[in-house]
């Protein structure tokens, strides 16, 4: 009987670890995309801002070209498009969510961090270990339902992954 519940203990073990890197690897994806997202966030809002105060400051009537209003309404579509597109992809919606995502999954990762090493270190039983492995999971579980419209790319799961391969070696 033993042999039996040391065997069973082996496979949660290795499904806490699997856990563990799996939240390892989520969370680093989404801090990524929330990385990438913020900087677009902030080149179009560059982008727009600058075409906005060219075309509102007196350069352009300075410059006295032939077409200035033909170059005034161009400059204004595209600050519009511009600021048209940063609406319609809500950036700072998806950048807050993946920040979000991110945190909680890199809760759950130093939580199986501790969690192991509470259990290899024998400061709590297997009783502990077992409903701690079981709330650690349904955390993971619930993430993963809170945030299933907010995913990270498969570009940057990969780049997570070379990541985090990367910091382990």
């Amino acid at each position: 009987m033993r042999s039996v519940l040391k065997k069973t203990m082996n496979n949660i073990i290795q499904e806490i670890e699997k856990l563990n890197k799996d939240s390892r690897t989520v969370k680093t994806a989404h801090f990524l995309a929330f990385q990438k997202k913020q900087k677009i966030h902030r080149i179009l809002g560059i982008c727009i801002i600058t075409i906005n105060v060219i075309v509102l400051s007196p350069l352009l009537e300075i410059l006295t070209l032939k077409n200035i209003v033909f170059v005034i309404k161009i400059l204004s579509i595209i600050s519009a498009s511009l600021a048209a597109a940063q609406t319609f992809f809500n950036y700072q919606k998806e950048i807050e969510l993946h920040l979000s995502a991110g945190e909680a999954y890199a809760n759950i990762y130093r939580q199986s961090r501790f969690l192991l090493a509470q259990y290899t270190d024998k400061l709590i039983g297997e009783d502990d270990f077992l409903k701690d492995s079981q709330a650690l999971l349904k955390d993971y579980l619930n993430a993963n339902n809170i945030y299933k419209t907010c995913v990270p790319s498969n570009k940057e799961y990969s780049e997570a992954v070379k990541s985090n391969e990367k910091r382990t070696q």
